[in-house]
């Protein structure tokens, strides 16, 4: 956080306004990560579906171009967009990864999807892709989303916990069977 020179503690009784780094520049981001975490999640919900993706990939190609009018580009590793790099590398990271879980319900597939959301971010076929998934996922997943919730609350709660301890048991026979 920044500190105003005029304002810092002890200076005049009172305690320093903190500012952001972004600050300067007239926009404010809030300063902590829950803060930007919140943040980003109300903008992207707020999203039209089926356009999500596409936004949020405008909005950080925008932040980006701010980004780099402010700073001074004289030497080649300054030209390197590090959350951008952080954000691909990431989410290739995590689909590699979940190619070695692949056949697990949760941890294979919703990595993938994970992954290409941060990628989405930054690279916009895939941006159009998860657009693309989303709005068919939301036509298969919907009737069944609304089956679930028209159960009895005993198969709402016993579903989850089945295939939850199916899948740890699935894990660790195949663990066994490969260890000895």
């Amino acid at each position: 956080m920044i500190t105003s020179p005029a304002n810092r503690p002890g200076e005049s009784g009172e305690s320093a306004p903190t500012r952001t780094w972004d600050q300067q520049d007239g926009q404010s981001i809030p300063g902590r990560i829950s803060d930007r975490f919140s943040t980003s999640w109300k903008r992207f919900s707020a999203s039209r579906p089926g356009r999500r993706f596409q936004d949020r990939y405008a909005y950080r190609k925008s932040l980006r171009r701010q980004r780099s009018r402010r700073l001074v580009r004289s030497h080649w590793l300054r030209k390197i967009d590090l959350a951008r790099v952080f954000y691909l590398g990431a989410g290739l990271i995590l689909i590699c990864l979940s190619a070695l879980g692949g056949w697990l319900p949760v941890l294979g597939w919703g990595t993938v999807f994970l992954g290409l959301g941060l990628i989405a971010g930054e690279f916009r076929p895939a941006a159009r892709l998860m657009d693309w998934l989303e709005v068919k996922g939301r036509k298969v997943g919907r009737p069944l989303w609304e089956h679930y919730l028209n159960a009895p609350r005993w198969l709402q709660v016993v579903l989850p916990v089945t295939i939850a301890f199916g899948t740890f048991a699935f894990v660790a026979w195949s663990l066994m069977a490969l260890f000895g």
